[in-house]
């Protein structure tokens, strides 16, 4: 197994500059380049840059390495957050950075397993969630990333079983039990475990809807000065995009907050993993009704076929060839499923044996059906 980096930087608020452009495209000859992302990909050498030191240019870097290793970085204006209340959710420095730097903020979430490892991976865009979206949640207070975050942090191997119960859970966001689309995608790349996180969201509150009125709107834009609004008409007037997020943003403060769970009783990591071992078995189960109920509708569009099927059997097996053998193999072993469905096993053995002495001059046949023993 070969080495393998991927690095995908995203510009968000703005586009790029000519000049960043310029700098980001002596890194490397390779770098796919647009006006709002670069991407650098890697199997023997590593970017010669500091992912850091390029989010003065980005909003967001997406980082995945085929030996378990996945990064994300976020970068915000400073004023447009609340860096005291993401701090509940640090757990060591190893999973969750914050550093302020100048005038922003740099979010970091971090995953590394060994167990985890990805083997061969040759497109690390196929498991980069929405970054943009994910980024624009955390601007409009939604913590859940954070928690999920938090949650990912408990799965690591250097926090022994004796430490779980002097762990506690930081607060517990709205709306775990219905995370977004870019929020399962994060939970899939990270390898979030799927019952810790219905464990955790047994706590969690629904997720109240926050659409904030034209009153409240045009209250909110009333702390704007004069300076600020002209400046977002003159970019409106220049097409800029992504301006309705950033004056959503500027706005938020004056804005009604997705709610946040703000009980002062919190679940132990011990806890936690206690009720996971009760949601791992629920959702084991879940999984078993949903294959057999996929089973048994499978099983009813062969009942209302299975005359059509024998003969199909027939047919292929008639056509002497190894795709016809296949076929007529395959078409067995489902009507072979039925009849155990049906307790009628005699009468399909039955009609198989006569099959195989219709076409017992065809050798390679018969293998087939004796492999998957049905004769």
């Amino acid at each position: 197994m070969g080495e393998y980096q991927y690095y995908q930087f995203q510009a968000i608020d703005k586009p790029l500059s000519q000049q960043a452009k310029k700098e980001i495209g002596q890194l490397s000859s390779r770098v796919e380049l647009t006006p709002y992302s670069a991407e650098f990909v890697y199997h023997y050498s590593d970017l010669r840059a500091k992912p850091k030191d390029l989010l003065a240019h980005f909003d967001a870097m997406f980082y995945i390495a085929n030996w378990g290793s996945t990064k994300i970085l976020f970068r915000f204006p400073k004023d447009m957050v609340d860096i005291e209340s993401w701090q509940a959710y640090l757990l060591g420095d190893r999973s969750i950075k914050i550093e302020t730097i100048g005038d922003s903020v740099i979010l970091e979430l971090n995953s590394f397993d060994e167990n985890d490892s990805y083997g061969w991976i040759d497109d690390g865009a196929y498991y980069m969630p929405p970054l943009a979206q994910l980024r624009e949640d955390l601007l409009n207070g939604d913590l859940r990333i954070l928690y999920l975050s938090w949650l990912r942090a408990t799965q690591q191997e250097w926090i022994g079983e004796e430490e779980t119960v002097d762990i506690s859970e930081p607060p517990v966001p709205a709306g775990l039990k219905t995370i977004t689309e870019a929020q399962k995608s994060f939970v899939e790349a990270f390898y979030i475990d799927e019952a810790l996180l219905a464990a955790a969201a047994q706590a969690s509150p629904a997720m109240q809807a926050v659409t904030p009125s034209n009153k409240q709107l045009q209250t909110a834009i009333s702390h704007l000065s004069t300076d600020e609004i002209t400046d977002f008409m003159v970019r409106l007037a220049q097409g800029e995009k992504g301006l309705s997020m950033l004056l959503r943003q500027a706005l938020n403060p004056h804005l009604p907050a997705p709610s946040v769970d703000t009980a002062s009783t919190r679940r132990t990591l011990d806890q936690l993993r206690g009720l996971s071992i009760g949601e791992a078995n629920r959702l084991k189960q879940e999984e078993a009704a949903c294959k057999e109920a996929e089973r048994l509708k499978k099983l009813i569009g062969f009942a209302k076929r299975e005359s059509q099927m024998w003969q199909e059997v027939d047919s292929f097996a008639q056509r002497g060839t190894g795709s016809g053998y296949q076929k007529a193999t395959d078409l067995l072993v489902d009507l072979r499923e039925l009849a155990k469905h049906q307790q009628t096993l005699s009468t399909f053995n039955q009609r198989v044996q006569k099959l195989a002495s219709t076409h017992a001059k065809r050798p390679a046949l018969m293998r087939r059906w004796k492999e998957q023993n049905l004769i």
